[in-house]
């Protein structure tokens, strides 16, 4: 029956590709990327976590874990970005966050999408709404995203 979602059946199986292994590797990282973000709030480098990109280099087991989560992954660390690399790419100024991972924060120098509040490269980027960032724009003028997991 249609009538409440509390009426509704739950599903069984999960999309295609998801494991709760990603989640859980991404929960073991998390604290880490919390302690950076805390010291650029205590120096006034960032407001919010969304004022924050997060660059994650790792083994290949940590990456294949975490690239099935996709673009989902910012939404899991409350980032506006979470980019997974090679830890052979790893650049200066990384931290370690765990066996095979180092990751490094830092402000992000996109505008801010006055809707979700993300920094996005794309904010300005449409005519129909200059302030808002693309995912925005499909929501407020399209057929709405289109989430997997976060």
């Amino acid at each position: 029956t249609d009538e409440s979602i509390f009426l509704q059946s739950w599903y069984q199986e999960l999309i295609g590709g998801y494991q709760n292994d990603s989640i859980e590797t991404a929960r073991l990282i998390n604290p880490e990327i919390r302690k950076q973000m805390e010291g650029m709030r205590a120096e006034k480098v960032i407001g919010s976590s969304l004022d924050a990109e997060v660059d994650i280099y790792c083994v290949d087991e940590v990456y294949q874990s975490l690239a099935k989560l996709g673009d989902e992954l910012r939404f899991v660390f409350i980032t506006s970005y979470a980019r997974i690399h090679p830890i052979s790419e790893q650049v200066a100024g990384c931290v370690e966050a765990g066996e095979g991972v180092m990751l490094k924060v830092s402000k992000s120098e996109f505008d801010k999408c006055v809707r979700c509040w993300h920094h996005r490269e794309d904010v300005g980027s449409y005519d129909e709404h200059p302030e808002l960032c693309g995912r925005c724009v499909e929501n407020v003028s399209g057929d709405g995203e289109q989430r997997h997991y976060a």
